[in-house]
């Protein structure tokens, strides 16, 4: 990840605590995911030995998957962050866990499972990114935001220049867009989860707006996870396998 969004350092300025009121939210979607695909897919956790988040920010996803005790007591987890910000705050707070500010695309490294949470938005060449990115792993979880949706659209350009202005996101999604180009960039689909972000996640954690249309929301994603994201946009979680 070369983009200069994130090496001029604007991330960390416009986002100094890398979403750490969240990780937990998210660590949780994501320990849903593994044992929905255990069940479905057949999918042991206890394969999984090795484990690199890239963009890993805070580090705290990483810390509360370790913590959940879903893997495999041998497994073990990095952090990679182009930010020396991010890595810097992830070896502060959790200094039990390996970081490294590089770039993981450029090593010869491969893990079981990559954790990719709100990152290929971000890059410009987004497709080379990923390409690249499928030759370093067996499994990868990504979360993508679902910015494209009723609400948005209402609102003409306005959110999508305020989601680059704040976060730096070049790329917006529906869950088919999004799926279809994890398939185009070489990997298989194993099972998705839609994360419900305004109802699940912590009140306190949401603008004013999201609060008001949460419980509409949630009455909505019971009945169709998909329509919901489609009117009220979300996070898709996505397990997918490198194809080649």
């Amino acid at each position: 990840m070369t983009d200069s969004f994130y090496t001029s350092g604007d991330y960390f300025l416009r986002n100094p605590t890398y979403d750490s009121d969240v990780c937990l939210f998210k660590a949780n979607n994501i320990v849903k995911l593994i044992k929905s695909s255990g069940l479905v897919n057949g999918l042991d956790p206890n394969s999984i030995l090795t484990i690199a988040e890239i963009g890993c920010g805070s580090g705290l996803i990483l810390k509360h998957l370790k913590l959940s005790g879903i893997f495999s007591h041998l497994c073990s987890y990095e952090g990679w962050d182009i930010s020396p910000d991010a890595v810097r705050l992830a070896s502060i707070s959790n200094p039990s866990l390996k970081f490294y500010n590089m770039n993981l695309l450029q090593t010869e490294n491969h893990y079981d499972l990559i954790i990719c949470a709100d990152v290929f938005e971000h890059i410009g060449d987004s497709f080379s990114f990923m390409k690249s990115l499928s030759k370093h792993c067996k499994y990868i979880i990504f979360n993508v935001p679902l910015e494209i949706n009723l609400l948005t659209w209402a609102r003409g350009s306005k959110p999508f220049l305020e989601a680059y202005e704040k976060v730096g996101h070049v790329h917006f999604f529906t869950a088919p867009s999004a799926l279809a180009f994890i398939e185009i960039c070489g990997f298989k689909i194993i099972s998705k989860l839609f994360a419900g972000n305004r109802f699940n996640l912590p009140s306190s954690s949401l603008p004013l707006r999201s609060r008001l249309i949460s419980g509409p929301q949630m009455l909505l994603h019971f009945v169709s996870p998909l329509l919901s994201s489609f009117v009220f946009g979300d996070s898709l979680l996505v397990l997918a396998r490198a194809k080649f």
